[in-house]
């Protein structure tokens, strides 16, 4: 979640092709942290994320 957060921090600079499809996977089910806010839920939604995604290799 944090590395996430600082990605957006460092636009409009890009990281690698793969990195880049993971944060966006990733932004699909846990939004940007914009406000204080209590973060349960978010950390829920990226555990789920972590747990239920699949690399593709090819």
């Amino acid at each position: 979640m944090n590395a996430a957060q600082a990605l957006e921090f460092r636009r409009p600079l890009k990281s690698s092709d793969f990195i880049e499809s993971f944060v966006g996977s990733y932004r699909d089910e846990v939004a940007f942290v914009e406000s204080d806010r209590i973060l349960h839920y978010d950390i829920e939604k990226s555990i789920n994320f972590i747990k239920s995604f699949q690399i593709d290799f090819e």
